[in-house]
């Protein structure tokens, strides 16, 4: 039982480092995460970034608390792109 519950923890602390070193979205970033096993995205903004989980903080004030192994594919809406409105 230890075997496999620590299994899932290092899942989670590889796939967290990989997200930090690759920068593939930090604090304040707008981002779309598909998780494994649900059926609805998490999207929100970045509140939290650490080795174990990923913290999104959504339009509605909902906070997804989501360990970083169970993320498939995430979207960053918000890295390197900008737009002005000007009238």
């Amino acid at each position: 039982a230890l075997g496999f519950g620590a299994q899932q923890l290092v899942k989670d602390l590889l796939s967290g480092f990989f997200i930090i070193v690759e920068r593939q979205y930090g604090f304040g970033d707008l981002v779309k995460l598909t998780i494994q096993g649900s059926t609805t995205d998490a999207v929100g903004t970045v509140e939290n970034v650490t080795l174990r989980v990923t913290r999104l903080r959504s339009a509605d004030g909902e906070v997804f608390t989501v360990p970083n192994g169970q993320i498939v594919k995430s979207v960053n809406l918000s890295k390197d792109w900008a737009r002005a409105v000007v009238d």
